[in-house]
């Protein structure tokens, strides 16, 4: 599925990855890693920097990026979305991307 994600979800996203697991989920959390993270290039343009609490970044300069995730990939981060819903540890910046990802995936599939 194709998606198009700012700063915030790919922070999201890289937060979500689980530190330990099998062989498979460790293929799965660097492919996901691979597309969502941030190279030397746009941590210079949005002034990315680790903060107490969190990251801050230039909202002025962000560019949201196409990402394609595979349909086990896509699953992956709806799982780790899940895992945080039931222990309730979503936090309100989550809100928009489980909307997106888990309330009403669009179809993965392309005409």
């Amino acid at each position: 599925m194709q998606m198009q994600l700012g700063v915030a979800d790919r922070l999201l996203i890289l937060g979500m990855m689980p530190g330990k697991g099998s062989f498979v989920t460790w293929k799965t959390i660097h492919a996901i890693k691979d597309k969502v993270s941030f190279d030397a290039d746009e941590v210079k343009t949005l002034c990315l920097i680790d903060v107490p609490g969190g990251a801050s970044w230039n909202p002025d300069k962000e560019v949201r990026v196409d990402v394609f995730f595979s349909d086990g990939e896509l699953e992956f981060i709806r799982d780790q979305m899940g895992v945080l819903d039931e222990k309730e540890e979503l936090v309100e910046a989550h809100v928009g991307l489980h909307e997106r990802l888990c309330e009403n995936p669009p179809s993965s599939r392309s005409s």
